[in-house]
């Protein structure tokens, strides 16, 4: 207490000094500048400061004082404080409404929450100022993304969110999404009121003129589809769009545009005009939500763009065959899937026999699991697998007849492998040769690309997936990947889910830019184009990255900021006031007055606070080296589990001495977590145990994925964790075995956690020691 006394005393001092001497330009914007940072510094940390459970009653405690000091002409300093408090708490508010109503899964607020929203709601209801709430739904739609918003207001006849609903913006807005088709330029735009006004006048002079020689036809199909699309089927969401058609009018332009020889499959135009394109889900419907409408707008893009996308051995040419041929794409290696990583420690053993002086040869016992015998690699002594306790080995150079040679078979399943998106985690790591954010893009991009193909032939794409799915649920099954992945793109770039729809648009946007003549031309080979093995799909994938996925990550900020503007100055909807309040038009006030600071738009605007992902995003375009800085950061998902390794190794040397040698292997599947509860209870270690145990769950939870891939090597044994142990949740219910740690079974998760957290120190440490050049 005495410490936070003598830094408000500085802190004070400080500013008092500061003041004066920017007083003293005689700018009273400078006054203000000054109250910002400090101000941003309090905010930063209070965010630092306070995490997890306790923010909560943090938060509710300061709305409730905050009230008075942002009314009244406060110290200056003492409202900058309650100011950054109000902010923090606003922020912890909005990400607590949308985890509880701003999605399609809704809960009920526990009591701690529910006081916190009362609180909220009683600040931004008495503190006089709109700027309150209107910088509450700019943390909700900036971060969480504006279909949040939508889903929230949606719920709000519930007592404790009335006060989210923003007055000025309760005049019956159209719930329509943003047309982010825009970003494909202004002849898309020009295009799309052409056809408005061809559907009211009924007269084609203005679209003959626009369609009578186009520079480049395919791509002009491209945006002929997209504008009929948003201005035909989109127009079905509501019955206040900004124009209802006549039916005339949509027969006129339906038969007009199948009399064009500019269209060639008449069929697709037709299915556009009359909103059928989608065999599944996807169609536009009256009511339709904003998140839907946000990913089908997405889906129709991709679909239209790879239909019409010419080139047949192009870098597309894998992602347009899973879209539009997904028979002849039913056994190739699918992007971004897991794989067999034992083939790369055979490679890797074998590369190191010059060193060693060894012979490594690889063979299987009789369950197939994988081992390797060193020195002249024949068999000279008998053996236990550690995965299932069968003799392996041999003798005198004779090999057990119920063991074999490994035949060198890849084991890389085909198609796609990852099981039901429920079933996953968010990507933490970076895969292959690829960084996260390209990663997470692609995979969203054959997730997409699966979904089309899934539309032309439920059959082939559904042949493509394993574990075997019932043919009903391919296309709930791929959306809900699609989902995930969203979610695992916002995670790593920080950004929200507008922001990474338009991003993606984008993307799709400079696919069809880039795709010259001389592109159309690209020859690569066969395997490259069919995905025909596990090197093929791997350097398809880092050519890919590179050439269109890598160019938009490094300039993020720059195509958002651009994207988002183009976007807010579009009339079709009207000036969206909503967007207006996001993006902070409003111009900065000639007088402002530092005593009513509180009503100082700047004071409340939004900002992106300083995170790993932010750091991580601005190094990747940084043109400086920074090894080791590139290296922690390449590493920190992992790093930051391994603070849990005393924590992990006191766990298991506390449950090995207490059941260690006293439970054989039938009891120990049937001892569950909440068993050992009880026991450790009775030996008072009940604290440190649960402590432990939610120190191991983190690590767990932190690594999960990159374990999926992780292979050791034991005794000549391979290990590695059985897929199904990845679908368990740790929980009361949970067997012992899986914190045990053994060479079998569930035994495994405990075991090679433990073994990738020390191998990942111990490189990290060595790499950093090479880089700093120190022995």
């Amino acid at each position: 207490m005495n410490s936070n006394h003598e830094i408000q005393n500085h802190l004070s001092a400080y500013f008092t000094l500061a003041n004066d001497v920017v007083k003293t330009s005689g700018d009273p914007h400078n006054s203000v500048e000054l109250s910002l940072l400090v101000l941003q510094c309090m905010e930063d940390s209070l965010h630092q400061q306070y995490r997890g459970e306790e923010e909560v009653t943090i938060a509710t405690h300061m709305l409730r004082e905050a009230v008075p000091y942002i009314v009244c002409d406060s110290d200056v300093l003492d409202k900058i404080d309650h100011i950054a408090r109000v902010r923090f708490s606003l922020t912890v508010v909005a990400r607590h409404i949308h985890r509880l109503y701003g999605t399609s899964k809704k809960s009920m607020p526990d009591e701690k929450i529910r006081r916190m929203f009362e609180a909220a709601a009683k600040l931004c209801d008495e503190c006089k100022s709109p700027w309150p709430r209107r910088y509450f739904v700019k943390q909700l739609c900036r971060c969480h993304g504006i279909d949040s918003y939508h889903t929230v207001i949606a719920n709000s006849e519930a007592s404790s969110l009335r006060w989210v609903c923003l007055p000025e913006l309760q005049a019956n807005e159209v719930k329509e999404c943003h047309d982010r088709y825009i970003v494909i330029g202004d002849e898309y735009k020009q295009l799309r009121e052409i056809i408005v006004t061809t559907i009211l006048s009924e007269n084609s002079d203005k679209i003959d003129t626009f369609l009578k020689s186009p520079q480049n036809k395919w791509q002009c199909r491209v945006k002929l589809y997209l504008a009929l699309h948003r201005e035909i089927c989109m127009n079905k969401v509501t019955d206040r769009s900004p124009q209802k058609f006549s039916e005339e009018g949509i027969d006129f332009i339906s038969q007009y545009i199948l009399s064009q020889g500019l269209i060639t499959d008449k069929d697709f135009a037709q299915s556009l005009l009359n909103n059928e394109v989608w065999k599944l889900k996807g169609n536009i419907i009256k009511g339709m939500e904003l998140a839907q409408q946000n990913v089908f707008c997405l889906l129709t893009h991709y679909m239209i763009l790879m239909s019409e996308i010419p080139g047949k051995t192009t870098l597309l040419t894998p992602l347009q065959k899973i879209a539009l041929d997904p028979t002849s794409m039913v056994n190739s290696f699918f992007p971004t899937m897991p794989q067999d990583e034992i083939q790369e420690i055979k490679e890797a053993l074998l590369a190191a026999r010059d060193k060693t002086n060894e012979n490594p040869v690889f063979y299987r016992c009789p369950s197939g699991h994988p081992y390797v015998i060193g020195d002249c690699g024949r068999p000279s002594v008998l053996g236990q697998c550690k995965e299932c306790g069968l003799q392996i080995g041999g003798e005198r150079h004779v090999l057990r007849p119920d063991n074999v040679q490994d035949s060198g078979a890849d084991r890389t399943e085909t198609g796609h492998i990852l099981g039901r998106a429920t079933h996953l985690g968010l990507i933490t790591a970076p895969e292959r040769q690829l960084n996260r954010a390209s990663f997470a893009i692609l995979r969203i991009l054959t997730h997409i690309s699966m979904y089309i193909g899934a539309n032309k032939n439920i059959q082939a794409v559904g042949q493509s997936i394993k574990p075997n799915i019932e043919e009903t649920d391919v296309g709930r099954y791929i959306l809900e990947h699609i989902d995930l992945d969203m979610t695992s793109i916002q995670n790593i770039l920080g950004k929200n889910k507008d922001d990474i729809l338009l991003l993606i648009h984008h993307l799709l946007a400079r696919m069809m830019e880039e795709h010259t003549m001389a592109v159309r031309e690209e020859d690569y080979p066969a395997d490259m184009c069919g995905l025909l093995n596990k090197k093929s799909r791997s350097k398809w994938e880092e050519e890919f990255a590179k050439k269109y996925i890598s160019p938009v990550l490094q300039n993020m900020d720059q195509v958002l900021k651009q994207s988002n503007e183009k976007i807010q100055k579009d009339q079709r909807l009207g000036a969206d006031a909503l967007l207006q309040i996001l993006y902070e038009t409003d111009k900065v006030q000639e007088n402002q007055d530092i005593l009513k600071l509180q009503e100082i738009p700047g004071v409340w605007r939004y900002r992106d606070l300083i995170s790993i992902n932010h750091l991580r995003q601005n190094l990747e375009r940084s043109q400086e080296k920074l090894p080791v800085l590139r290296l922690f950061l390449k590493e920190e998902h992992h790093l930051r589990a391994i603070r849990f390794i005393p924590s992990i190794m006191r766990l298991q040397r506390m449950l090995m001495q207490k059941y260690g040698r006293k439970l054989d292997r039938a009891e120990a599947t049937i001892l569950k977590i909440q068993d050992v509860k009880q026991e450790m209870e009775k030996d008072r270690k009940i604290d440190e145990f649960e402590q432990l145990l939610k120190d191991f769950t983190e690590a767990w939870s932190c690594v999960k994925e990159s374990l999926k891939t992780t292979v050791c090597l034991l005794d000549n044994n391979i290990l590695a964790i059985d897929k199904s142990y990845f679908r368990a949740v740790i929980s009361d219910d949970t067997s012992i075995l899986y914190l045990i740690p053994t060479y079998l079974d569930a035994g495994l998760c405990s075991y090679i956690l433990l073994y990738f957290l020390l191998k990942k120190q111990n490189m990290f440490i060595e790499q950093y020691c090479y880089q700093r050049k120190l022995s």
